[in-house]
């Protein structure tokens, strides 16, 4: 029999578990139900249709998909849970509300099972004793990779970025997690010509990192921009303390970007040990500001990653399985 699929999250916005919702819509819209009417009829309509879904997807942490998991569980249905953070971890850096704790400890307690997308998140996850509990609920399906642009046709840095300086780029805007504030503070004790294109949304560190004379701070920008500013750009750094995984380092090395991200990334399980740095080393990160290895990182994650039709087909499979 057919598995009835219902999936909630948000395809809408510019943030990482929305491109991933979107990633998956696109593949999966023909077999699985996704929410698309904002209206609140359209909520109403979709919240009705988990009383005639078999299993019920849970991506991100908002209202309607706190709504989905009581309606679903209510009426016991099978609940999967797409873990893109986790609040014991990231809750040194940032503020959650009562709501928000509430839906993750109901969510990972009733689901069937829960998605993480790298294994050193996992473990990282089941290292607090909150989480340990799940471990054996947790499967790893990491996320897609699509490249539009031949390995060939990458440059080791853009033959568009500035040539007089190092231009970097990393996103993450002010939020304390994506150790921005530190990147910062490394960069200003080398004696080097450089701009650091900082993107994101504002945080806790925004207001220190604007001090730096160097930081172009661009805060949040449309996709297709942030496309441009990589392709401008020499370097892209991830200096993340954790990061489940990392879509925009990805992308980044899609438009020819050299690339560093600290082993807290997730994406660093997929990485070769040349776009690794030691966050907490900064001679490691003076040595590797000139690297040029876009056409060796694209290269190998192409042949470690499976592309996002692949990716969605594994977590079908698992969702009818249940």
């Amino acid at each position: 029999m057919n598995k009835r699929i219902i999936y909630f999250g948000n395809i809408f916005n510019n943030s990482g578990p929305s491109i991933v919702n979107r990633n998956l819509y696109a593949e999966l819209s023909d077999s699985v139900f996704f929410f698309e009417d904002k209206s609140w009829l359209g909520k109403l309509r979709t919240l009705y249709k988990v009383l005639y879904s078999d299993v019920v997807v849970l991506s991100g942490l908002g209202i309607l998909n706190f709504l989905g998991l009581i309606v679903g569980f209510l009426s016991r249905k099978k609940i999967v849970y797409l873990m893109h953070g986790a609040i014991k971890i990231e809750e040194e850096f940032r503020n959650y509300s009562l709501a928000s704790r509430m839906f993750e400890y109901f969510s990972l307690m009733i689901a069937s099972k829960i998605y993480c997308v790298s294994k050193s998140y996992k473990l990282l996850v089941i290292n607090k004793l909150c989480y340990r509990k799940y471990a054996n609920k947790i499967v790893i399906i990491p996320l897609g990779f699509q490249s539009e642009v031949a390995p060939n046709e990458i440059l080791n840095g853009s033959g568009e970025a500035d040539k007089e300086k190092l231009v970097i780029v990393t996103v993450g805007g002010g939020r304390r997690e994506k150790n921005i504030l530190s990147l910062c503070r490394v960069l200003s004790s080398l004696d080097l010509n450089i701009e650091l294109r900082v993107i994101g949304p504002d945080g806790l560190d925004t207001n220190e990192i604007k001090k730096f004379d160097f930081v172009n701070y661009l805060g949040t920008v449309h996709h297709t921009e942030l496309m441009g500013l990589f392709s401008t750009s020499n370097l892209y750094i991830q200096y993340s303390l954790v990061d489940s995984f990392g879509l925009a380092p990805l992308e980044a090395v899609q438009q020819g970007c050299n690339l560093l991200v600290t082993k807290e990334v997730g994406l660093s399980d997929f990485l070769p040990s040349s776009a690794i740095v030691d966050g907490g080393d900064r001679a490691d990160l003076q040595k590797k500001l000139y690297i040029r290895n876009s056409r060796e990182v694209l290269l190998h994650i192409n042949n470690v990653l499976d592309d996002w039709s692949e990716v969605a087909d594994k977590y079908y499979k698992s969702w009818v399985s249940l």
